[in-house]
């Protein structure tokens, strides 16, 4: 009895160290602290987030501005799943993807844009698309495509990760309605609101994935392959 006892106890001791190592975080008052919030600056740190500022085991607005956008980076649901948060940083489902975050941190403040030029091999002419070149000093930092209409809009930054491999990011945002329905321009009366969905892709050896969940899937998507070809030559 006595044994069984222990073991039980030794059991519920070993779920409730796992149990504090995994929590969902989140900005509370007095803050969330402890080793797993520690760990999680730790890692963000390490791939370039560098906004957390001190890693003091305190879990704050940097921190969880930083998390999101690991989030929207990997392809996370905004809300919950911050067990796939744990699992991408600790263990990422591929170095390369490790990398290409690191590439992006370092190059996604960049704002000297050296050139401009228009581009219609994908999109509507409609919504002006262009690419913009940004440079640090003589190295590309990004390129960037943009679409731009009065109810949509939508921005493609692609980085070089090394010479096989380019990390995109998209950012679409159109107009909806209080009904959920997208822009009309023949109801004068409606009331919209823009919502923006991120989603990543790594192209690595000419083959192309979309980054779900912080895993890597194949994807096909012929005009972003056109536009990463046609943006090699700006690295």
């Amino acid at each position: 009895m006595k044994k069984q006892i222990a073991f039980t106890f030794i059991l519920l001791t070993i779920f409730s160290v796992y149990a504090q190592s995994r929590r969902t975080l989140e900005v509370t008052r007095p803050r969330m602290n402890g080793e797993d919030v520690k760990m999680v600056q730790t890692k963000l740190v390490e791939l370039g987030f560098t906004e957390v500022g001190e890693i003091d085991g305190y879990y704050g607005p940097k921190s969880e501005a930083a998390v999101m956008e690991l989030k929207g980076l990997t392809g996370i649901p905004a809300k919950g799943y911050f067990d796939i948060v744990y699992d991408f940083l600790e263990i990422p489902d591929s170095d390369l993807l490790y990398k290409a975050i690191k590439t992006y941190n370092q190059n996604k403040n960049e704002k000297n844009c050296v050139s401009k030029e228009e581009y219609s091999e994908i999109g509507n002419s409609a919504f002006d698309p262009t690419i913009y070149v940004y440079k640090t000093g003589n190295k590309t930092a990004y390129c960037l495509y943009e679409e731009v209409y009065d109810f949509y809009s939508l921005s493609t930054f692609i980085f070089k990760v090394n010479d096989s491999a380019y990390f995109v990011t998209e950012k679409e945002s159109s107009a909806y309605n209080e009904n959920g329905d997208g822009f009309n321009p023949w109801d004068e009366n409606a009331k919209y609101e823009y919502k923006t969905t991120i989603t990543s892709y790594l192209m690595s050896e000419n083959r192309l994935f979309k980054i779900e969940k912080g895993k890597m899937e194949k994807a096909e998507n012929d005009d972003l392959a056109k536009l990463i070809a046609y943006c090699k030559a700006k690295f």
